[in-house]
């Protein structure tokens, strides 16, 4: 199983990227607002774009539960494509990317391409990654930089396969824990 953290942190860049998402449409549940997307690796760790220092791994609880939202979301996957997701993703021509500030641009609708080679920001890291193991069916019809996080999350929510968890799941706990002969 591949299985994607979306969340909304308290903080003055998800509250801007909330406004441009959704702006003056009200989701069915208010609360569920969206600002971030990032990968739950195997063993506990999170792969995402940041605002500050591109695209890293980092520990779970990075944010210290600093945020005013969190679902995971699984999606069904083998071994091999989730082998194929994990290994793009700390593939060393992804880890250390920059992140696409210039990129967010488009999102405000501004008629601005500011799309940057080589720079990347969370949603699009997701989906690129997501792209490369296979997990789309067919190939998609919009370029990863122009996915935004509300985009990527109804792209997930439109499979009815999906698992929508919190850090209780059976499920989510499993993929969490820590892989025999790690070294921690």
């Amino acid at each position: 199983m591949i299985i994607i953290r979306l969340v909304r942190h308290n903080d003055l860049l998800s509250d801007a990227i909330v406004a441009d998402c959704y702006g003056d449409w009200t989701p069915w549940e208010a609360s569920k607002e969206i600002a971030h997307a990032e990968a739950v690796m195997l063993g506990g760790t999170v792969i995402g774009a940041y605002a500050e220092g591109g695209v890293q791994e980092r520990p779970l609880d990075y944010d210290h539960g600093n945020f005013k939202y969190e679902e995971f979301v699984g999606l069904p996957a083998d071994a091999d494509m989730t082998a194929k997701f994990e290994h793009y993703l700390r593939s060393p021509e992804v880890l250390g990317e920059k992140y696409d500030y210039t990129g967010l641009f488009e999102f405000a609708e501004l008629a601005i391409e500011g799309h940057l080679r080589h720079h990347v920001f969370c949603s699009a890291l997701v989906d690129d990654a997501l792209r490369g193991c296979g997990y789309f069916p067919r190939p998609l019809p919009v370029p990863a930089h122009k996915i935004n996080p509300l985009f990527l999350k109804q792209m997930l929510y439109a499979r009815p396969d999906i698992v929508i968890m919190d850090r209780t799941s059976p499920v989510f706990l499993a993929h969490i824990a820590p892989k025999a002969g790690a070294v921690p």
